[in-house]
């Protein structure tokens, strides 16, 4: 009697241990779908869970309850990351940190800086492709790549980045942090450049 019972536990186990496995694949491939969705599909796409299929956005095909409208949605959780304000001090220095996520995880790192700081660039590096580096000017982003703080109307822009884990393990990667040129050496420089074909032309 008692290893009859014995079996059937034992089976009970393999079961429950099997479908816990089942959902942790099914969650991880749809991690990978979801932020594949929105790094190919900025605009006019969602993502249905249910379905683990990326939809125009006013495709009938996905319950309400199921639908992510955004790449931050498809995250399990967020770890944390250091973001970097460059300053006037140590030009052309170059720093880096290292992080790790747990699969379905993400963290943002930023680059900014002050109103007379270094402009400055951020580097991810990572050996896995299950590493998702989510950016609103590099849309597919490869190892390595030179992040550069966007220039605008109203000068240097902050630059923010989601790195994300979309694989089954654990994932570690490193984050370049380098400062280039102090932006009033920047204008000079280009003044005097403009300066020089102006005199060369007269």
């Amino acid at each position: 009697m008692s290893t009859t019972i014995s079996k059937k536990s034992v089976m009970c186990m393999f079961l429950v241990l099997f479908a816990i496995l089942m959902s942790q694949a099914q969650a991880i491939a749809g991690y990978d779908k979801c932020m594949n969705c929105f790094m190919k599909n900025r605009t006019g796409a969602f993502y249905c869970a249910s379905s683990q299929q990326c939809l125009p956005t006013k495709s009938p095909q996905c319950p309400s309850n199921q639908i992510i409208l955004k790449y931050t949605q498809c995250v399990e959780g967020f770890s944390a990351c250091q973001n970097t304000t460059f300053t006037s001090f140590s030009i052309n220095d170059e720093s880096y940190q290292d992080f790790g996520l747990l699969p379905g995880y993400g963290c943002f790192i930023q680059i900014d800086r002050l109103k007379d700081g270094a402009v400055g660039t951020l580097k991810i590096i990572f050996d896995d492709t299950a590493l998702k580096v989510y950016d609103d000017y590099n849309r597919n982003y490869q190892s390595g790549d030179q992040l550069n703080m966007p220039i605008t109307e109203n000068g240097w822009a902050a630059r923010k980045v989601l790195v994300f884990n979309s694989g089954s393990d654990p994932l570690g990667f490193r984050a370049v942090y380098s400062q280039s040129i102090r932006l009033n050496y920047f204008i000079s420089g280009i003044i005097g450049l403009l300066m020089l074909s102006i005199n060369f032309i007269i």
